[in-house]
């Protein structure tokens, strides 16, 4: 065969391969394209997915109801996570483990549970909750969970008036602190009629329910940020000054919110315990040192101490910056003074935002307000700072915290079941 004829047969060969080479790369680059389009749309649809479920699990209104009167309440008939634990409501917003003894006439003592997500059992499955494990340990007892997140001692003496006709009972025990420490924006959003009122229209409004899903659109947000960036739309912008800011609920009226439930027991013969708790001890601990040495007029190892406390973007950030700013003052740099007293602070949630208030100043107004009226109180920070590991924040503890105040409530209210039985 003569090297002319090999090549005019190769040449044909390749004429008949090549269309079959082409349509084989086609369909390699189209099954190509479709795998990349596949993977592009599985990851837009998982995304949006966690998008959906993270704002499921952190959005409070899964399990409640906006009120015009309280605020917010729990939602009847809920099931699902609230605070790292499966929670389930019947359909009069009870506890599903409560509803028996609600509607029970077992002759039993009763005993409401009045409070906010410590009470509610945040940290700690329901059966968990020290309430529960005062149910358990007390058998002549049914103890009723009245406890809901984000409640401050003003929502408290609201459940009071409403939960007492209904429920009779024959002890109650009250625990409210951290939340009406909470500072507010804007400042006159203080717990108080107009504000819920104010809370609950805006739940209603479908405009703000729409944004709220536009939120979750990349379209959405990334238009946004273009216009923010080319300074065609204003960046949300929160400033205060740490001095101005206002708590949910000041002093005098957390002292007169415990005082009208003090007296409406009273009134109708029911004892009263005031439950005392406190911050994380660990996490509030360079605070408190900070306070401590600001007070002992050492104002440098206070500022080392707060503004350690104020750079570290926690709860109790903003609580730090009030004391730095004092110290920066007492130490006679007012500029210093003035730049520290400014917040930038982002975090703001539906009960409220960081911390603007100690403790301690609420803890004291509880101990006078149980004193003054007779009333017995446990310090249950006392228990749990004993054991400062069962915290798994600033201010919730786990399933042993609750176990261990729940054994030291029930014991403390054996005694004054025992004693009023006793007419002492």
């Amino acid at each position: 065969m003569s090297g002319v004829e090999l090549a005019n047969r190769l040449k044909k060969r390749y004429v008949n391969i090549r269309p079959q080479l082409a349509n084989l790369a086609l369909t390699i680059v189209v099954s190509a394209l479709m795998l990349v389009t596949l993977e592009l749309l599985a990851r837009i649809a998982g995304t949006v997915d966690q998008d959906w479920t993270a704002k499921k699990q952190l959005s409070p209104d899964r399990w409640l109801i906006y009120s015009p009167v309280f605020g917010w309440e729990r939602k009847p008939g809920f099931k699902g996570m609230v605070g790292h634990a499966d929670r389930e409501f019947d359909s009069a917003g009870y506890f599903t483990a409560d509803s028996k003894q609600v509607a029970a006439t077992t002759g039993n003592k009763r005993i409401v549970f009045l409070g906010d997500s410590n009470t509610f059992g945040f940290g700690a499955p329901t059966p968990a909750s020290f309430v529960e494990v005062v149910d358990q340990l007390l058998p002549n007892v049914d103890a009723i969970n009245l406890g809901t997140v984000g409640y401050s001692s003003y929502q408290g003496h609201l459940a009071l008036e409403k939960y007492l006709p209904l429920l009779k009972p024959d002890l109650i025990v009250v625990s409210f602190n951290f939340n009406d420490r909470r500072y507010v924006m804007p400042p006159d959003g203080i717990d108080s009629p107009p504000e819920f009122q104010r809370v609950y229209r805006a739940s209603e409004s479908t405009i703000a329910a729409y944004a709220q899903y536009l939120e979750m659109s990349y379209i959405y947000r990334g238009l946004r940020r273009i216009m923010r960036k080319a300074g065609l739309a204003p960046e949300p912008v929160f400033e205060a000054n740490v001095s101005q800011l206002k708590p949910r609920v000041d002093e005098a009226s957390y002292r007169r919110n415990l005082s009208l439930i003090a007296a409406e027991a009273k009134r109708l013969g029911i004892p009263v315990m005031f439950v005392l708790l406190r911050d994380n001890p660990i996490q509030s601990e360079h605070l408190k040192k900070g306070i401590a040495d600001l007070a002992a007029h050492d104002y440098d190892m206070a500022i080392a101490y707060l503004n350690t406390v104020a750079e570290s973007r926690t709860m109790f950030s903003e609580l730090a910056r009030v004391y730095l700013t004092r110290a920066y003052a007492a130490k006679g740099h007012i500029a210093q003074a003035a730049e520290t007293a400014v917040t930038r602070s982002t975090y703001r949630s539906f009960s409220g935002g960081a911390l603007i208030r100690l403790d301690t100043d609420y803890n004291e107004i509880m101990r006078q307000v149980a004193t003054e009226n007779g009333m017995p109180l446990l310090d249950g920070a006392a228990v749990l700072e004993k054991h400062a590991s069962v915290f798994i924040d600033f201010c919730h503890f786990n399933a042993e915290g609750h176990r261990l105040l729940g054994e030291h409530l029930a014991a403390r209210i054996a005694e004054i079941l025992t004693l009023e039985e006793s007419g002492k």
